[in-house]
């Protein structure tokens, strides 16, 4: 089985077995959070939309995968106004990068996301967290901008995770 994302990117795997959905959802009409340049910060994430059977959970706006497999991880950080960014997947128990997502550049009234994925094989239970590194400090706004009302919350940063068999 192949996974196919928006961007074009895709990743080979065995079959799915399960999946979930986390993201850094706020209250209404509420901004992403400030996005400070030159190092990298950790994204929120606080809710899990889904998870059909691996037993995730969430604290410290970390993600914790509790059982041993194979997992494909994909991942996606929105930025306004910052020129460049990128993401990355790191994994907090081994202290280790596992993936960087796509380089961005936004100078204008504009916002786009650093999408990124990485296949993982654990032994056990194992924390990640998204990382995000900005150029341009952009305050209160930077990590991505509220809906003015157009939703019942603001959602930002994503993750989906997918076990194979």
């Amino acid at each position: 089985m192949t996974i196919h994302f928006a961007d074009s990117t895709s990743i080979a795997t065995g079959k799915i077995v399960n999946s979930a959905y986390i993201v850094d959802r706020k209250n209404q009409s509420t901004d992403g959070g400030t996005a400070t340049g030159s190092g990298h910060y950790q994204r929120d994430l606080n809710t899990i939309v889904f998870d059909t059977g691996m037993s995730i959970s969430v604290s410290s706006n970390q993600f914790t995968i509790p059982n041993a497999g194979t997992y494909c991880i994909h991942w996606s950080c929105p930025a306004y106004q910052v020129n460049h960014h990128a993401s990355r997947l790191n994994d907090v128990t081994n202290s280790q990068d596992l993936g960087e997502g796509h380089n961005e550049y936004m100078n204008a009234a504009g916002s786009n996301r650093s999408e990124g994925a990485a296949r993982v094989t654990i032994t056990g239970s194992t924390t990640y967290r998204l990382m995000h590194r900005v150029n341009t400090t952009n305050s209160s706004n930077g990590f991505g901008v509220q809906s003015n009302g157009n939703a019942n919350h603001d959602q930002y940063s994503w993750v989906k995770i997918y076990q194979e068999a």
